[in-house]
């Protein structure tokens, strides 16, 4: 949701102190959308015993609730909401065809690749356009951020295929 930056648009320096602050925002009721299918709209408000159940049966289901509590003490959300503001700012969220969510530019359209290139710190979403491809624009895809796109191509399938392209 931050793009692994604070809100001043720098990375985060306490990855511990970050964690909190999402915890104390899912603990509060907010973002606890983030916890649902990425399809489903946001919920506007909802009470304990919703992010509750929402913990139970997220990705996070190995995660109580009460060790959520735990790690949302000394967190901010305010803190955690502003970095995400800041981080959509002119930007959007979206889903990879293989579940892979990130935040690109506003122009991202359904079906735009995101492209690795190697020896880039940060991947790209291309569109196909007349006579060559047109780039919309860097984007941050949590899984593609160290490398691991390189190393997913190793394991031949999850929607990743290695091509060769001239920019120019």
């Amino acid at each position: 949701m931050t793009g692994g930056k604070n809100w001043y648009g720098l990375p985060v320096e306490d990855v511990s102190a970050h964690i909190s602050d999402y915890a104390q925002c899912l603990v509060s009721g907010f973002l606890v959308w983030t916890l649902t299918d990425p399809s489903i709209r946001p919920l506007l408000k909802t009470g304990v015993k919703r992010a509750s159940d929402l913990v139970e049966r997220s990705p996070f289901s190995h995660v109580s609730y009460k060790e959520l509590e735990d790690v949302s003490r000394g967190g901010v959300a305010e803190r955690f909401l502003d970095a995400a503001a800041a981080a959509h700012s002119l930007r959007r969220m979206f889903t990879t065809r293989s579940g892979k969510v990130g935040i690109g530019s506003n122009d991202v359209r359904m079906g735009d690749p995101v492209f690795v290139a190697y020896g880039a710190d940060v991947p790209f979403i291309i569109r196909k356009g007349d006579g060559g491809y047109l780039l919309i624009g860097e984007c941050y895809v949590r899984d593609f951020m160290g490398g691991e796109a390189v190393t997913e191509l190793d394991k031949h399938g999850k929607g990743l295929a290695e091509v060769s392209s001239t920019f120019v």
